[in-house]
């Protein structure tokens, strides 16, 4: 399950990481140190890192309590907005893989994606 809020990385977990740093990773420990720094603007709407972590883990916390492992694909049909990027970090969180559906495709176009995509599940 993910955390509230992590400490960076210790020097024994970081020796079993090298260099496999995932974007979650960097969010979390960018938050760690620059909790008030903008970290997402969008238009009038803006996310310091502290908050970004904090609705991303609420994100992967919803998407593991709705049976989302790790690896299941994840289909988002969103518009290019803040929340997109907040999901995008969730499904990161938790593991699932990220499927983007255009939210410019119509009808046929959506249903042939998700059919074809082997997701476990579409957010909208």
């Amino acid at each position: 399950m993910v955390k509230a809020s992590n400490p960076p990385l210790t020097e024994k977990e970081k020796a079993r990481y090298v260099n496999r740093w995932v974007i979650a990773d960097m969010v979390r420990r960018t938050a760690y140190r620059y909790p008030d720094k903008k970290a997402v603007i969008f238009g009038d709407r803006s996310l310091t890192y502290a908050e970004l972590e904090a609705e991303s883990n609420r994100v992967a916390n919803a998407l593991i309590g709705l049976g989302v492992k790790k690896y299941d694909r994840v289909a988002i049909l969103a518009h290019n907005t803040i929340h997109h990027v907040i999901t995008w970090l969730g499904c990161c969180k938790c593991g699932a893989v990220y499927l983007a559906i255009n939210y410019l495709l119509r009808g046929k176009d959506i249903s042939y994606c998700i059919n074809h995509s082997g997701s476990q599940s579409l957010h909208c």
